[in-house]
């Protein structure tokens, strides 16, 4: 079988193969695709999954029904969780205080 590639899905933590395609075969958490039809769909699919990750991993912060404080707590936790990066942690922590 001839294959264009694969996408693994991780979670922190996870224990996911980095074996390359041969290991992927055997990851349940794999989804390997072949031919130029298959390739276009899960281009498309990867850039969806993507864009989602980034939107969970930049929270919209409001003010309306917690303080600012309750805000840089949620956000820390985000922090130490590892679903922001620093980067991101520091711009949405001036974006509250500024």
């Amino acid at each position: 079988m001839l294959t264009s590639g694969y996408i693994q899905f991780s979670i922190i933590g996870g224990n996911e193969s980095r074996g390359g395609l041969v290991a992927a075969t055997k990851d349940e958490n794999s989804v390997i695709f072949k031919g130029k039809h298959q390739t276009a769909q899960f281009a498309k699919l990867r850039e969806i999954v993507e864009e989602a990750a980034r939107k969970a991993r930049t929270p919209s912060v409001t003010q309306s029904n917690s303080s600012i404080a309750d805000q840089l707590s949620k956000l820390a936790d985000l922090l130490d969780r590892g679903l922001l990066t620093q980067e991101e942690f520091a711009k949405q922590k001036s974006a509250l205080i500024g």
